[in-house]
């Protein structure tokens, strides 16, 4: 039985009929329901061996412009993802390397999302998969689509039964995920056989609801549509969530998979929003230390769309769930006329991504200018960034829009009073200048060691003979 104060504390607990009818009656409690069963949108995995080659995940990537976005320097670097799914063996070399920031297992409640001792052969094998395809690296062999980003490792799937209880499950992970900082949520799983296709409609799913509240908080939500296509309204939850973006899979040539669940949801909204690869996408072998094999399915394809958000909240950590949803979609392949087969299309990361691969470093010091959405306020100088050291020389080193006090030249002599201007105010005065007898200024700010030594600041310019005058020369007789 399910019992629930609300939608986001819903447990699971053995009751007989009678102690239902008296749970329902507890202050605090909004509804029971029995848990029933139900089956998972999980693919068969496959793997086959495959040549270990150069790029095996170039194709994947390529189609949705996730090398365009790393080779312009963008990994995901900075952006912390949540990774919702069955467990995760992490001993391929690919995926060992992929820094967790803390795990959790919402179906045996503890902390080890790996094999445990009374685990199923196979619990571990699709969110291993799901991970490698996010940020796996195998250097020179494979890459997932944002190997920089660090994740948060949630297991709330047992794969040896479906069971209602297991949105339970989720809607903990997904809260444990949102409360310990995740910026991206990644989930390749779905809910279907318990619900009829009205209840797709965004709010009726208990996983459903869970993420709508997720989102509302800030956090970025992909979700798998799930496998059960090409029939309309075949998604599962929480595909339907308003706030999720709702990924479809295609083959390499861009077509939508036959399988790849559709929309609308039952108020008549698009989904999937947009698609990604999802048929014969490269994946390390969870059960191999260095093999890699392939396989179909919206699970595939979910992963790798999460992995184009983490290179682009890089690039614009200003994205928001809104924003970063209408990014993908007004760049994808058909947005101007999205349907429910590929939602708007296929993702485009370049597009997506707009001027900022296209701007370069050009000093190098690390900061790309404001105008390709960097911080650098003057990208031809390298001694000029936020958090440089300002130093005398008339301009803002470490662009906070204030000079030094003394950085000034107001009389426009070229030279500023910390590089040693005796007076700011006479354009005649500057270290250097020629020492001008007779008019009272220290021209060449070398306080009074000058070539008139007789010169102060009370002088006429009749105490004495100019530079250079010989009083002794005349060719006029006195009287």
């Amino acid at each position: 039985m399910r019992v629930a104060s609300r939608w986001l504390n819903a447990v699971s607990v053995d009751a007989t009929p009678a102690q239902r009818a008296a749970r329902v009656e507890l202050a605090g409690v909004a509804w029971v329901a029995p848990v029933r069963r139900g089956w998972r949108d999980v693919p068969v995995v496959e793997s086959r061996s495959l040549q270990r080659d150069l790029g095996l995940a170039d194709a994947q990537l390529e189609q949705i412009g996730a090398d365009y976005l790393q080779q312009c320097g963008l990994s995901g670097a900075g952006v912390v993802v949540g990774v919702q799914d069955s467990g995760f063996l992490r001993t391929h070399k690919a995926i060992a390397g992929i820094p967790v920031i803390a795990a959790r297992d919402f179906v045996n409640g503890d902390d080890e999302v790996g094999p445990e001792e009374g685990d199923p052969d196979d619990q571990h094998i699709h969110g291993s998969l799901v991970l490698s395809l996010l940020a796996g690296d195998d250097p020179g062999t494979f890459r997932g689509a944002a190997p920089g980003v660090r994740v948060l490792l949630s297991k709330t799937e047992d794969v040896s039964q479906e069971v209602m209880a297991e949105e339970d499950y989720f809607v903990a992970g997904i809260e444990w995920i949102e409360a310990e900082g995740a910026d991206i949520f990644t989930a390749s799983l779905g809910y279907f056989d318990w619900y009829q296709a009205d209840d797709f409609d965004g709010q009726t799913a208990v996983t459903t609801q869970a993420v709508e509240v997720a989102v509302a908080n800030g956090l970025i939500v992909f979700n798998a549509m799930g496998n059960a296509g090409p029939g309309p309204t075949t998604m599962g939850a929480p595909a339907d969530a308003a706030g999720a973006i709702s990924i479809g899979a295609t083959d390499f040539a861009g077509t939508i998979a036959p399988f790849s669940s559709r929309g609308p949801t039952a108020d008549g909204r698009v989904k999937p929003d947009v698609s990604a690869p999802g048929v014969d996408v490269v994946f390390a072998s969870p059960n191999s230390l260095d093999e890699y094999g392939a396989t179909n399915g919206t699970s595939l394809a979910t992963p790798l769309a999460a992995g184009v958000g983490a290179l682009l909240l890089e690039a614009d950590p200003t994205l928001t769930p809104e924003t970063m949803a209408e990014r993908l979609r007004s760049t994808a392949s058909q947005a101007d006329a999205p349907d429910n087969d590929y939602g708007w299309g296929v993702l485009d990361g370049r597009a997506a991504v707009g001027a900022y691969c296209e701007c370069s470093d050009v000093d190098d010091d690390g900061h790309r200018d404001v105008a390709c959405d960097g911080d650098d306020c003057d990208d031809t100088r390298d001694d000029v960034y936020p958090g440089a050291a300002e130093v005398c020389d008339g301009v803002d080193n470490n662009c906070d829009d204030v000079l030094l006090d003394d950085e000034r030249d107001d009389d426009g002599d070229g030279v500023l009073l910390c590089a040693g201007d005796c007076d700011d105010h006479e354009p005649a005065a500057a270290p250097g200048l020629l020492e001008i007898c007779g008019d009272g200024i220290d021209n060449d700010c070398l306080d009074g060691d000058a070539l008139c030594p007789d010169e102060d600041d009370d002088s006429t310019g009749s105490s004495g003979p100019e530079s250079g005058t010989d009083a002794g020369d005349s060719d006029t007789d006195s009287a």
